[in-house]
C-alpha cells in the first residue's frame, strides 16, 4: 500500500508498512500529549502524534512498538531534510 503526497507541487510517494491498526489512535494521542506536556507548539505536537500513530501500524499489537523516543526524533529530522512538514 502506498500514498501520494503533493507538497509545493512536488509529488512524493510513501510506501506504507501496515500490519495492524490496534492502538494507532492511542499512540497518536500519546505523541500529542508528549508534545503538549513538553511545551511544544501545536504543529510540532501534531507531527510527533502523526509519527507515533504511523509507527504503531507497522507492527502487530497496540503497545511496545516504539522502543525509544529517539526513533521519533530521527523520523522528524528525516522529514525536515526531505522538506516535509
Amino acid at each position: 500500500m502506498s500514498i501520494i503526497i503533493l507538497n509545493n507541487l512536488k509529488s512524493i510517494q510513501i510506501i506504507l508498512l501496515f500490519k495492524d491498526s490496534t492502538g494507532a489512535g492511542d499512540n497518536f494521542d500519546a505523541g500529542f500529549i508528549y508534545g503538549f506536556m513538553n511545551n511544544l507548539d501545536i504543529r510540532e505536537s501534531l507531527r510527533i502524534a502523526n509519527i507515533c500513530g504511523a509507527k504503531s501500524v507497522e507492527y502487530v499489537g497496540g503497545v511496545g512498538n516504539i522502543k525509544k523516543f529517539r526513533e521519533i526524533k530521527e523520523l522528524i529530522e528525516l522529514k525536515n531534510k526531505e522538506g516535509l512538514s
